[in-house]
């Protein structure tokens, strides 16, 4: 595979202000073998604006109502041909011109062609607070933890026969990962390269204060559902940090 192909996927709903510089990340970057397909899920800000003025650089894209961002990205897996499957979020944007480039020559070097997901690291920025996190994977902690999907790029063999779940609005990544690692026999090819892929906004639906006490209790039920270990000290700890997160931001209306 000297020349992979990749499916950029983005989800948006009423993001005019940020989808430009997801999208400039996209056409900035120096690999040009990939395709970008953007479900929008019926946006009435002007999104549908900037999409239909750049829609020289996307293969497909659509704008209805939908059932949130896992059945967007369901969607737009019925128009992939690429051989790995990016999902960016619609307020994130590649942490370089070079990403896809740098990441082409490490599959090579490492023999990574055959993974059927391979991890990068990510960076959270905290705008109000003027601060960078870099969140770099933890395969080992795979399946009682997940990775950010920002930095993580999908074989599309991994989706064969298989979809997001939308019971999960917030832990859909993460029940699909389990779920596909459960029915391949505890088997999943995952690797990671050192590489910053993605630059975040920390506070995104399922990492904000707002929703941190839902995103616990799906985390939770995966967990319950695959028998990985619900009631143990990490997932206590994630519990009681997302009680006092959520009941912060209750009291404040303020993310931190």
């Amino acid at each position: 595979m000297p020349n992979p192909l990749f499916s950029i996927i983005v989800a948006t709903f009423n993001v005019s202000d940020t989808i430009l510089s997801c999208l400039n990340s996209v056409q900035a970057q120096t690999y040009k073998n990939w395709e970008l397909i953007i479900i929008d899920g019926g946006s009435t800000d002007g999104t549908v604006n900037l999409l239909e003025q750049n829609v020289q650089w996307i293969k497909y894209w659509e704008s209805r109502p939908d059932k949130g961002v896992y059945d967007a990205w369901n969607k737009a897996l019925e128009h992939v041909s690429g051989d790995w499957v990016y999902f960016l979020g619609a307020d994130d944007r590649f942490a370089s011109k070079d990403t896809l480039q740098t990441l082409v020559e490490l599959i090579e070097k490492h023999e990574l062609a055959l993974s059927d997901l391979i991890c990068g690291a990510i960076t959270y920025v905290r705008t109000h607070r003027e601060e960078e996190e870099v969140c770099f994977p933890e395969l080992e902690k795979f399946p009682l933890q997940m990775f950010p999907h920002q930095g993580c790029f999908h074989s599309r063999d991994i989706f064969q026969g298989s979809r997001f779940s939308q019971e999960f609005r917030l832990r859909g990544d993460y029940e699909f990962l389990v779920r596909t690692w459960i029915n391949r026999n505890k088997q999943l090819k995952i690797n990671s390269v050192n590489l910053i892929v993605a630059i975040c906004n920390y506070g995104g639906i399922s990492s904000s204060a707002a929703t941190r006490l839902e995103a616990f209790r799906q985390t939770f039920s995966i967990r319950k559902m695959y028998s990985l270990s619900p009631y143990s000290k990490d997932m206590m700890l994630f519990g009681v940090k997302s009680l006092l997160k959520h009941g912060i931001y209750m009291l404040t209306k303020r993310e931190f």
